[in-house]
């Protein structure tokens, strides 16, 4: 082992794990990827270290065990706390669990206002065509001519709106992406969800009143105000 530039020892890379995400310590909504360098215990011995073991034993009896093994090789070396791996994830996953429950309520409640938004303005913009509805039925048009021809028109608005919500959302992920880990802020299965939730209550907006109007007598459609 030679010395480099800095005087200090060349170190020999023997492996290279894969990207790790931690929590900023100043800003817990951010995940951030720090560079870490493991390197052999007996080169850089920490202050404390951790025991990690796989048992189909009871835990308790075996963290027994554990202290009387460690006190027998060195009485000097006190042994901390000992829990399970499940335990140990629900106390450092407790606050982005919290965090993720109170966005997720606010994502459900913005897709719930959403929704009604939607069906109420799709279901009033066409209980105000009734009149036209009664004049196109007067002419000759069929119920099924002006079923189809008002779902085509509100799902023409209602794709096109998607299409600019989705292009939006996708823009604006990036902001959000330092706040996940393990999941991407596009996901495809959650964006192709919304958009046929909102397809279908636009669906259901748009034939209720299409389908009320259609029933209606020309006669009664065309007195309608």
């Amino acid at each position: 082992m030679g010395e480099s530039g800095l005087g200090r020892p060349w170190l020999t890379i023997v492996g290279v794990s894969a990207d790790e995400r931690d929590q900023n310590f100043f800003h817990q909504m951010t995940w951030e990827e720090i560079p870490l360098v493991f390197r052999p215990v007996s080169q850089s011995p920490p202050s404390s270290a951790s025991l990690a073991l796989r048992t189909a034993r009871d835990e308790i009896a075996l963290g027994t065990a554990i202290r009387k093994q460690i006190s027998a090789l060195d009485r000097n070396v006190p042994a901390g706390e000992v829990q399970t791996m499940d335990a140990e994830l629900a106390h450092v996953l407790a606050y982005p669990r919290f965090r993720a429950s109170v966005l997720g309520s606010f994502a459900g409640l913005a897709l719930l206002l959403a929704s009604v938004g939607l069906y109420g303005v799709l279901s009033q913009s066409i209980a105000q065509r009734t009149q036209e509805f009664g004049v196109r039925m007067a002419l000759g048009a069929q119920k099924s001519d002006v079923l189809a021809l008002v779902i085509r028109q509100g799902m023409a608005l209602v794709s096109a709106g998607l299409a600019a919500g989705v292009i939006a959302a996708l823009w604006l992920t990036r902001f959000l992406s330092s706040f996940l880990y393990g999941v991407t802020a596009s996901d495809p299965v959650i964006i192709a969800g919304v958009s046929l939730l909102l397809i279908l209550l636009a669906l259901l907006a748009t034939y209720i009143p299409a389908r009320r109007a259609a029933i209606t007598d020309p006669m009664v459609a065309l007195r309608y105000e």
